[in-house]
Protein backbone atom coordinates (compact mmCIF):
# COMPACT_ATOMS: atom_id res chain seq x y z
CA UNK A 1 0.00 0.00 0.00
CA UNK A 2 2.74 2.28 0.78
CA UNK A 3 4.52 1.87 -2.90
CA UNK A 4 1.00 2.50 -4.56
CA UNK A 5 0.36 5.91 -2.53
CA UNK A 6 4.34 6.82 -3.12
CA UNK A 7 4.08 6.21 -6.74
CA UNK A 8 0.38 8.17 -6.85
CA UNK A 9 2.36 11.14 -4.71
CA UNK A 10 6.08 11.01 -6.07
CA UNK A 11 8.69 8.87 -4.22
CA UNK A 12 8.17 9.84 -1.06
CA UNK A 13 10.71 9.71 1.58
CA UNK A 14 10.13 7.31 5.11
CA UNK A 15 9.50 10.88 6.64
CA UNK A 16 6.78 12.13 3.98
CA UNK A 17 5.37 9.29 3.84
CA UNK A 18 5.05 9.52 8.17
CA UNK A 19 3.99 13.23 7.54
CA UNK A 20 1.24 12.40 4.98
CA UNK A 21 -0.36 9.74 7.55
CA UNK A 22 -0.74 12.42 10.19
CA UNK A 23 -2.41 14.37 7.36
CA UNK A 24 -4.61 11.59 6.28
CA UNK A 25 -5.42 10.89 10.09
CA UNK A 26 -6.21 14.46 11.20
CA UNK A 27 -7.82 15.05 7.56
CA UNK A 28 -9.96 11.82 8.32
CA UNK A 29 -10.73 12.78 11.95
CA UNK A 30 -12.19 16.39 10.60
CA UNK A 31 -14.05 14.60 7.88
CA UNK A 32 -15.76 12.19 10.66
CA UNK A 33 -16.21 15.22 13.01
CA UNK A 34 -18.04 18.07 10.10
CA UNK A 35 -20.06 15.10 9.17
CA UNK A 36 -21.05 14.64 12.56
CA UNK A 37 -21.39 18.54 13.46
CA UNK A 38 -23.35 18.80 10.73
CA UNK A 39 -26.22 16.07 10.77
CA UNK A 40 -26.37 17.27 14.49
CA UNK A 41 -26.99 20.75 14.12
CA UNK A 42 -29.16 20.63 11.04
CA UNK A 43 -31.18 17.44 11.77
CA UNK A 44 -30.88 16.44 15.72
CA UNK A 45 -30.20 19.66 17.03
CA UNK A 46 -32.02 18.65 20.09
CA UNK A 47 -28.97 16.29 20.95
CA UNK A 48 -26.84 19.32 21.11
CA UNK A 49 -29.14 21.60 23.76
CA UNK A 50 -27.81 24.85 24.40
CA UNK A 51 -25.77 27.59 22.67
CA UNK A 52 -22.71 26.71 24.46
CA UNK A 53 -22.49 23.46 23.28
CA UNK A 54 -23.19 23.98 20.13
CA UNK A 55 -20.36 26.49 20.27
CA UNK A 56 -18.30 24.19 21.43
CA UNK A 57 -18.72 21.74 18.27
CA UNK A 58 -18.56 24.22 16.39
CA UNK A 59 -15.13 25.27 17.82
CA UNK A 60 -14.01 21.62 17.84
CA UNK A 61 -15.04 21.12 13.97
CA UNK A 62 -12.86 24.05 13.22
CA UNK A 63 -9.68 22.66 15.68
CA UNK A 64 -9.54 19.73 13.86
CA UNK A 65 -9.61 21.61 10.67
CA UNK A 66 -6.98 24.14 11.50
CA UNK A 67 -4.41 20.94 12.96
CA UNK A 68 -5.53 19.30 9.49
CA UNK A 69 -4.16 22.24 7.50
CA UNK A 70 -0.97 22.65 9.76
CA UNK A 71 0.20 18.76 9.06
CA UNK A 72 -0.50 19.21 5.16
CA UNK A 73 1.54 22.55 5.44
CA UNK A 74 4.56 20.42 7.72
CA UNK A 75 4.39 17.55 5.00
CA UNK A 76 4.65 20.19 2.11
CA UNK A 77 7.42 22.13 3.87
CA UNK A 78 9.41 19.23 4.73
CA UNK A 79 8.93 17.46 1.51
CA UNK A 80 11.31 17.46 -1.59
CA UNK A 81 11.19 20.13 -4.13
CA UNK A 82 9.14 17.65 -6.29
CA UNK A 83 7.24 16.50 -4.08
CA UNK A 84 6.26 19.75 -3.17
CA UNK A 85 5.74 20.65 -6.79
CA UNK A 86 3.31 17.69 -7.78
CA UNK A 87 1.00 18.71 -4.64
CA UNK A 88 1.74 22.86 -5.15
CA UNK A 89 0.45 22.16 -8.59
CA UNK A 90 -2.06 20.28 -7.54
CA UNK A 91 -3.58 22.70 -5.09
CA UNK A 92 -3.30 25.08 -8.07
CA UNK A 93 -5.38 23.30 -10.65
CA UNK A 94 -7.80 22.49 -7.92
CA UNK A 95 -8.41 25.74 -6.94
CA UNK A 96 -8.47 26.78 -10.53
CA UNK A 97 -11.16 24.28 -11.16
CA UNK A 98 -13.48 25.14 -7.78
CA UNK A 99 -13.34 28.47 -9.19
CA UNK A 100 -14.69 27.63 -12.40
CA UNK A 101 -17.34 25.16 -10.88
CA UNK A 102 -18.76 27.46 -8.36
CA UNK A 103 -19.21 30.64 -10.60
CA UNK A 104 -20.54 28.41 -13.37
CA UNK A 105 -23.33 26.29 -11.02
CA UNK A 106 -24.13 30.52 -10.24
CA UNK A 107 -25.02 30.68 -14.19
CA UNK A 108 -26.87 27.24 -14.03
CA UNK A 109 -28.85 28.16 -11.03
CA UNK A 110 -30.01 31.12 -12.73
CA UNK A 111 -31.33 28.76 -15.61
CA UNK A 112 -33.21 26.86 -13.03
CA UNK A 113 -31.09 24.10 -11.02
CA UNK A 114 -30.89 23.24 -7.85
CA UNK A 115 -29.32 26.33 -5.48
CA UNK A 116 -25.95 24.94 -3.89
CA UNK A 117 -24.09 25.47 -0.81
CA UNK A 118 -20.77 26.64 0.24
CA UNK A 119 -19.79 22.84 1.10
CA UNK A 120 -21.22 21.18 -2.11
CA UNK A 121 -17.93 22.99 -3.46
CA UNK A 122 -15.48 20.29 -1.38
CA UNK A 123 -15.90 17.04 -3.11
CA UNK A 124 -15.22 18.37 -6.68
CA UNK A 125 -12.25 20.14 -5.37
CA UNK A 126 -10.72 17.16 -3.51
CA UNK A 127 -11.39 14.75 -6.35
CA UNK A 128 -9.72 17.45 -8.58
CA UNK A 129 -6.85 17.62 -6.13
CA UNK A 130 -6.48 13.54 -6.45
CA UNK A 131 -6.40 13.67 -9.54
CA UNK A 132 -4.54 16.38 -10.55
CA UNK A 133 -1.88 14.60 -7.73
CA UNK A 134 -1.87 11.51 -9.52
CA UNK A 135 -1.52 13.10 -13.28
CA UNK A 136 1.40 15.44 -11.74
CA UNK A 137 3.45 12.52 -10.45
CA UNK A 138 3.21 10.16 -13.76
CA UNK A 139 4.52 13.50 -15.46
CA UNK A 140 7.08 13.89 -13.90
CA UNK A 141 8.44 10.44 -13.62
Amino acid sequence: MDDTISSWCGDLTAADRKNLWRVQLWGGLWAIVFTGSSLLLKRWPELVPGLALRAGLVALTTALGVVMVLAFVRFLREADELVRRIHLEALAVSFGATVVITTSWRLVERLGAPKADISDAVLPMMLVWVIAQVLAARRYR
